[in-house]
């Protein structure tokens, strides 16, 4: 598996919506599921390069999951740092995307993705517009050009799905997967 949807579970007509066009992904009410989520997923020895946390932004771009805002406060860095790297690490997450409306749009929001990156050691990545249920696919977000980070550079072509990879993409991430195993 190379990617991992994370769902808010809150009851909306839009993220409903989104969770019946992606086929693959584990509902999220709070940080508690996240954790659980992430150990299960380790603990099965499951390869993920891509986490996808998709949900409603609130103010500053803070993107929610379930009753958990991910804000630029330093316990949200802490989360992070202590509770979710450990997981992150093992499953060889290098990219952490926040999909919800316009979450790399404000220095708040962009201030909040740059201190999840620095405790992770990851990729984070966020979107400069408003995502619905036409953005996203059955493999996930298929709307590429909403992605920036928190520079606001773009990702257009960075990140594909792995059913549209060619052979040699899949033999190098594989080979970056053993390398870093043996490193560990």
């Amino acid at each position: 598996m190379n990617r991992l949807n994370l769902v808010s579970g809150s009851v909306d007509r839009e993220l409903g919506a989104i969770r019946r066009t992606i086929a693959t992904f584990e509902a999220i009410s709070a940080l508690e599921d996240v954790i659980g989520v992430l150990r299960a997923y380790s603990e099965r020895g499951n390869d993920v390069e891509i986490v996808d946390a998709i949900g409603h932004s609130r103010r500053h771009g803070f993107l929610v999951l379930g009753t958990w805002v991910l804000d630029d406060s330093p316990q949200t860095a802490a989360t992070f740092s202590l509770l979710l790297r450990p997981s992150l690490k093992r499953l060889g997450v290098h990219t952490i995307r926040l999909l919800g409306c316009s979450t790399a749009t404000t220095e708040r929001g962009c201030n909040a993705m740059r201190k999840i990156a620095r405790v992770t050691g990851c990729e984070v990545l966020g979107t400069k517009r408003y995502v619905s249920e036409q953005d996203y696919g059955d493999v996930g977000l298929i709307s590429e050009h909403a992605i920036v980070d928190a520079e606001g550079r773009g990702r257009s072509a960075a990140i594909e799905s792995s059913s549209s990879r060619a052979p040699r993409v899949d033999k190098i991430i594989r080979l970056r997967s053993e390398i870093r195993a043996r490193s560990t």
